[in-house]
């Protein structure tokens, strides 16, 4: 995995650079420094969310077999959790991974499609094959956004003395933000390697990217998440490199 030198922001084409430089002016956007013992969390990558690949799986057809599916943007997002996950386990890095309870609670008043969810197949709550679970790694079920909202997810990374988080998986503006602004609450430093995360509609996901990036998260890439598990194996110190609000502009 390769960083560009010259990084585009991946909200860049939503968020202006005047309307960025404010944000930037009142103080936002600074690179949290991460700590030196990492984990990975995988967001609710099950079937529900990316369907079972039979068939075309864009959005909206997808919808008709799949109603809380996420379209290609799962698909294209598959293979880069992939390769932070193997490479997690290259260095040593824990990796955990969430999936939704059966029972959503409120959220079912939000979703007109809940009763549908819930009469699915046991198999559509299943972690998606191409990222299948290790013996050992833990797998929990959620009953709510967070993947650190009333499960073990916290308490065994207090175990491991765990003092950065890697957030991957759906939905961006969703179970992920979700998830990271608990992290940040719990005192964790959070990383967000955007092409490892996904939601259904691009722009709901580049504006949760760069909020998230302003305040609670340094929202990365992948080649730079993976360099950063790299420098932890070998005891070295990382920082995140900033983006620019002028890269790929004309000016």
């Amino acid at each position: 995995m390769s960083s560009s030198p010259t990084r585009i922001a991946p909200w860049a084409d939503v968020v202006g650079p005047d309307e960025w430089r404010v944000h930037l002016a009142a103080g936002y956007g600074g690179r949290s420094v991460p700590g030196t013992r990492p984990a990975l969390v995988v967001v609710d990558v099950t079937y529900e969310f990316t369907g079972d690949g039979d068939g075309d799986m864009s959005l909206p057809g997808v919808l008709d077999r799949f109603p809380n599916a996420c379209g290609d943007a799962a698909w294209r997002a598959l293979p880069r959790i992939r390769e932070l996950i193997d490479h997690a386990r290259r260095t040593g890095v824990p990796v955990g991974y969430s999936r939704m309870a059966a029972d959503r609670g409120l959220w079912t008043g939000k979703n007109r499609r809940a009763s549908e969810l819930a009469s699915a197949p046991a198999w559509v709550s299943d972690i998606h094959r191409d990222i299948a679970p290790r013996d050992g790694e833990l797998v929990f079920t959620k009953p709510s956004a967070s993947a650190l909202y009333e499960t073990p997810l916290l308490d065994e990374l207090r175990r491991r003395e765990v003092d950065t988080l890697i957030v991957t998986g759906c939905a961006t503006g969703g179970c992920v933000r979700a998830t990271v602004l608990d992290a940040f609450g719990a005192g964790l430093t959070v990383l967000v390697p955007h092409e490892a995360v996904f939601d259904r509609t691009p722009v709901p996901h580049k504006v949760s990217l760069f909020d998230m990036d302003m305040r609670y998260a340094n929202v990365t890439d992948c080649a730079e998440t993976a360099g950063y598990m790299d420098a932890c194996a070998a005891g070295e110190p990382f920082a995140c490199a900033e983006w620019d609000p002028d890269a790929g502009r004309v000016p």
